[in-house]
């Protein structure tokens, strides 16, 4: 705008000096053109303004995205945080899952332990009560007559025993109320005295 003011100035002035008569010949000349330099100034004012906007706009629109940026920043730096924060707590929680499962193992191994103890002590009260059973119901033995007393040794069968003592292996099987031959180390059995 200071330019073209200072060649209207300049081109006035030299009109001036260079006398009248050449001023009123050319007058509507340079009146053109001077009218066309003010348009152009204004013109190029006009722009000037159009472009100081634009550029205080654009100004505006990258203070925007700069405080974006940094917003989504913070936002990542948050977020790494809680990640690192989540893969800490995870680590915990394995070691943790990790000493719960052993104890679990221990735990397991104990009881089963303690099942094995268990049933072997049943497992011995069991045959206690069988072998009270079994005495109990021959402890009187069937059919009348005087007895003998006989404990099963080992290597000993029904049949042995009956020649032993002299009497049929049925004889055996009825006093003491038996089902088959079946004999076993320790049992106690009622043989029938022979006179």
């Amino acid at each position: 705008m200071n330019r073209a003011l200072t060649i209207v100035v300049l081109l006035t002035t030299a009109l001036m000096v260079s006398g009248c008569a050449m001023f009123n010949s050319s007058e509507s000349e340079e009146q053109v053109k001077l009218r066309e330099l003010s348009a152009s100034s204004n013109d190029n004012a006009r722009s000037n303004k159009q472009l100081t906007q634009k550029v205080k706009d654009s100004a505006t629109r990258v203070d925007g995205i700069q405080n974006q940026v940094s917003a989504i920043d913070s936002r990542t730096q948050d977020l790494t945080n809680r990640i690192q924060a989540l893969e800490q707590n995870n680590q915990e929680l394995t070691k943790q899952i990790a000493e719960l499962n052993k104890k679990i193992e221990e735990d397991k191994a104990a009881r089963q332990e303690e099942m094995n103890k268990l049933v072997s002590v049943i497992a011995e009260q069991t045959t206690k009560v069988i072998n009270d059973t079994v005495a109990a119901n021959i402890a009187v033995p069937a059919g009348a007559g005087p007895f003998v007393k006989y404990t099963v040794e080992p290597g000993d069968s029904l049949n042995t025993i009956a020649k032993a003592h002299k009497v049929k292996a049925d004889e055996i099987r009825k006093a003491n109320r038996m089902k088959n031959d079946s004999i076993r180390t320790g049992q106690v059995l009622y043989i029938p005295k022979k006179d």
